[in-house]
């Protein structure tokens, strides 16, 4: 199945769909500039496509604005939010990783998506795990809209999700 396919079948939000692709696109040009050791581009590729595969679990709906083009369509986008925490639990990460799962990502693709909590971040920079830094760092700098500063995705992200 195709990616577009997939995010159509798992009903993932336009604008999702958008940060998800240049997340991916990101990690791909981090990935074919790599001189370090030997990364795995392909899952890095694979898990930056389908990391918020679930994070509409996680969405303020009475922020319809958020949705962009979809703000019109917002009770469609609640009753998928119903339907994911029904089907899958309230869980965003654990959602994520069960449809990840389901459409069958390789095995080191879904452990870069697990590891894909900024709360890891500091044991993955220890660890020198650059696969999963990649794959967060490219996550970091992806806002709404594009590629943007660190210092831009903590702001923008304080400005939607509750810490």
């Amino acid at each position: 199945m195709k990616v577009n396919q997939i995010y159509k079948t798992y009903n993932i939000p336009p604008n999702l769909q958008r940060h998800m692709l240049r997340v991916a696109g990101l990690a791909e040009i981090l990935s074919e500039n790599w001189t370090g050791e030997t990364i795995n581009k392909t899952a890095m590729v694979f898990a930056c496509l389908f990391h918020d595969a679930c994070k509409l679990l996680n969405f303020d709906l009475s922020r319809p604005e958020l949705f962009e083009e979809e703000a019109e369509n917002i009770d469609y986008w609640r009753w998928v939010q119903t339907e994911i925490a029904h089907k899958r639990g309230t869980n965003e990460h654990k959602a994520t990783l069960q449809v990840c799962k389901e459409i069958m990502l390789p095995t080191k693709a879904i452990q870069l998506i697990d590891n894909l909590e900024w709360c890891y971040i500091n044991g993955i920079l220890e660890y020198r795990n650059m696969e999963s830094a990649i794959t967060v760092y490219s996550d970091m700098r992806i806002g709404p809209f594009g590629i943007i500063t660190l210092e831009e995705r903590f702001n923008e992200l304080r400005s939607r999700v509750a810490f």
